[in-house]
């Protein structure tokens, strides 16, 4: 009866361990691993090292561990206190951001092991990175509309104290662009709203028949004065396509991909916008003649709060959020369909091509 009483305690030491959904292991003073759990197991397969590692020393088989982690384990076997400490670990590409117990195992009044407890909040740690950088982009801008809305507020604000007469250039600029400003801080607010939305899954579509040649002069009618400012030509080749889809976002998609062609042109420069009839899909293509990406921009060009790019001649300096092309992406996406943006390198240009399904579901809930 006593010979089986110690594997039975040690298999429901064991089974107890696995059925703990944080990641367990225990190391004594030489750092080799003598028991994990299943979670264990799981995390390091996912960080790309699927070995045994009961036996083994902890940083031998973990090269990536830092120095400070084998002091760390050096204080909690010499003090015998509980340590608890936060990481942020790249391991093959990846980030993993963990919450470490390190918890001393006495035996005849020392510490002989120590039992390490690790949470993954990698999700965690990503959406309060996400949070952090939606509202620090938001307000910056923000601030750029805000600007110019101050600055003529003061100006019509000292007209009428001096009782002067608005109703000329001076005055109507200046009321027209606290209003042009006022609509952008709306847009802006729009935009940010939306990847709330599509961030909980609560953005839907609703689908319905609409024609192509429509949307697009609307989208070109809503940047009308962003062409007007820069003289870019607009070239047209839409033939006459009727297709379902969101009329609200999916307009959205193209005054964003059209602001961004003339952003990113230089002035008297042209766009030319195809559209194509594939059967049971379309496609759109919008080509700039402007200041294009390299390869490595555009591996992160519609990545949300992806980094600013520069004029080859660094003469201006576009700071872009990366916000509009993710919305873009995911609008798109949600209607069946896909977004991609090619360039041949830097003063080559961009084209922004769209596809999409020409009758897809009645209604998706962006998730």
């Amino acid at each position: 009866m006593g010979l089986k009483t110690q594997p039975l305690e040690e298999n429901l030491y064991q089974s107890t361990l696995d059925a703990m959904k944080d990641s367990i292991h225990v190391i004594d003073r030489d750092f080799r691993v003598l028991v994990v759990n299943k979670a264990y197991l799981e995390l390091t397969k996912r960080a790309g090292y699927a070995l045994n590692p009961r036996g083994q020393d902890l940083f031998e088989m973990y090269p990536f561990l830092p120095q400070t982690v084998r002091l760390e384990y050096q204080q909690v076997f010499e003090a015998g206190q509980p340590l608890k400490t936060q990481e942020k670990t790249p391991i093959k590409g990846a980030v993993f951001y963990t919450e470490t117990q390190k918890i001393p195992i006495f035996k005849e009044g020392m510490v002989q092991h120590v039992l390490t407890i690790i949470r993954d909040i990698s999700e965690w740690k990503h959406a309060d990175i996400f949070k952090a950088n939606l509202i620090a982009f938001a307000a910056h801008e923000l601030k750029t509309p805000l600007i110019p809305i101050l600055g003529w507020a003061d100006y019509i604000k000292e007209e009428m104290e001096k009782g002067e007469n608005l109703n000329v250039p001076d005055g109507q600029e200046a009321i027209t662009s606290v209003i042009r400003n006022a609509e952008r801080m709306k847009n802006i607010i729009e935009r940010y709203l939306d990847v709330g939305r599509i961030e909980v899954g609560r953005l839907v579509l609703s689908i319905e028949q609409i024609e192509l040649s429509k949307l697009i002069s609307d989208a070109i009618a809503a940047v009308y004065h962003l062409k007007k400012e820069k003289h870019i030509r607009f070239y047209l080749d839409i033939p006459s396509i009727l297709f379902r889809a969101d009329t609200f976002y999916l307009g959205q998609v193209l005054i964003n991909l059209l602001s961004n062609a003339i952003t990113y042109s230089p002035p008297n420069t042209s766009v030319r916008i195809r559209a194509e009839d594939l059967d049971d899909c379309l496609k759109i293509k919008i080509q700039d003649n402007g200041y294009g990406f390299t390869a490595m921009e555009l591996e992160n060009i519609s990545q949300i709060f992806s980094r600013s790019f520069s004029t080859p001649n660094n003469d201006k300096i576009f700071t872009g959020s990366g916000v509009g092309l993710y919305i873009c992406q995911r609008i798109l996406e949600a209607h069946g369909g896909s977004l991609e943006i090619q360039s041949l390198g830097k003063n080559k240009g961009t084209t922004a091509s769209v596809t999409l399904l020409k009758d897809p579901e009645s209604a998706y809930v962006l998730k």
